[in-house]
């Protein structure tokens, strides 16, 4: 009866130490692997916490890979700003409109060259360097390099020029008197043979003994232009042509205002 017992109490221990082998096999228990064994015998990873495993040291450690937090709000957002960003962009007007100059649209080109090309095209610039075989302008597009076989004469340029003033003597300007400012009104001719650009009046207002008072200005009601960049102004006086003004100049308190100066200015672009 006792090798009976012996037996069996052997017997229970080598099952029992087959089934925890087993279990640790299949990563039931510690130690094993992160998959779990469903009814049909499908693993099941589990992604959305990583298991931890133990170093050589018996630390634990995260076995994590990588981390994704992104609110999905956030994503949306983002999402809706490129999208306003990219509707804004393709309604952005492709030409700019201005009367004032000093935007660095039109940056005026010194003209002291006229190159005229064995086809018989001639263009306007300034020479910035020379070699035996090119030649390179400046003009009002940018630099342009130009082969000297292509080229039949260069002579310096002989531009027409606009020549603006004030219609009628200087002194006979329309002007309205307030307390605290003067109005004057007029026009200003192109006598020249070239386009007069952003074309503006300025008037000063001095005391008897020449002292200035007061200063300011204002474009002319001109005619409008696209330039070559793209820039739109409605400054600018043809040949022969006219345009009105109206400056308004404000004075400082207890003025006495003797007489007015005027000057005209303007650019030429091509």
């Amino acid at each position: 009866m006792l090798t009976e017992k012996r037996i069996l109490s052997f017997l229970i221990s080598v099952v029992l130490s087959f089934s925890l082998t087993g279990c640790g096999l299949l990563g039931i228990g510690g130690g094993g692997s992160d998959e779990e064994i469903t009814e049909e015998g499908e693993p099941i990873v589990d992604t959305a916490t990583p298991s931890p495993s133990v170093t050589s040291t018996g630390t634990v450690t995260s076995r994590q890979f990588f981390e994704v937090k992104k609110d999905i709000t956030a994503l949306r957002t983002e999402l809706a700003r490129i999208k306003s960003d990219i509707n804004a962009y393709s309604k952005t007007p492709q030409s700019i409109r201005t009367t004032e100059p000093g935007y660095g649209f039109l940056e005026p080109t010194e003209i002291t060259h006229k190159v005229t090309l064995s086809n018989g095209t001639e263009v306007l610039g300034k020479i910035t360097r020379e070699t035996l075989d090119d030649i390179v302008l400046l003009t009002q597009i940018g630099l342009l390099t130009i082969d000297r076989r292509q080229i039949r004469d260069i002579a310096p340029a002989e531009l027409p020029r606009a020549q603006c003033k004030i219609v009628g003597d200087i002194g006979n300007l329309e002007t309205r008197v307030y307390a605290d400012r003067r109005v004057y009104t007029g026009y200003v001719q192109n006598i020249g043979e070239r386009r007069a650009d952003f074309v503006v009046v300025k008037v000063k207002l001095a005391r008897d003994d020449t002292r200035i008072i007061a200063v300011d200005s204002a474009y002319v009601d001109g005619n409008n232009f696209r330039y070559k960049t793209g820039v739109i102004s409605d400054t600018s006086i043809g040949p022969a042509g006219s345009a009105k003004f109206s400056v308004t100049v404000y004075l400082p308190p207890n003025s006495d205002v003797s007489y007015y100066t005027t000057e005209v200015h303007w650019k030429e672009y091509d």
